[in-house]
């Protein structure tokens, strides 16, 4: 049997764990009314406003993955010739956060 010397010194070490991937499977159900199929509306993503989707989320990544400040955005649509501005684009930051 063997017993302890002295005193206990802890060993520290780093560990890293990639990061798990799994699938997680969710099923939707689409359900329609008979009389609203044929007057189907898409909902806005900004009630009230002309942000599709994918414009929103350009800007969102332009300004947060890219680091494109809004008056860089609003001058290249200025030379695209399109007026967007940059309160325009910061309101819809502000309701899509």
């Amino acid at each position: 049997m063997m017993h302890v010397m002295g005193h206990s010194e802890p060993r520290r070490e780093i560990e890293i764990i990639p990061d798990r991937v799994k699938v997680v499977e969710h099923i939707w159900e689409t359900c329609a009314c008979r009389n609203c199929e044929h007057n189907e509306v898409s909902v806005p993503v900004i009630e009230g406003g002309v942000a599709s989707p994918s414009a929103a989320a350009h800007i969102m990544i332009q300004k947060y993955v890219n680091a494109t400040p809004l008056y860089r955005q609003e001058a290249g649509f200025v030379a695209d010739g399109f007026l967007l501005s940059r309160q325009t684009m910061a309101n819809w930051m502000i309701y899509c956060s």
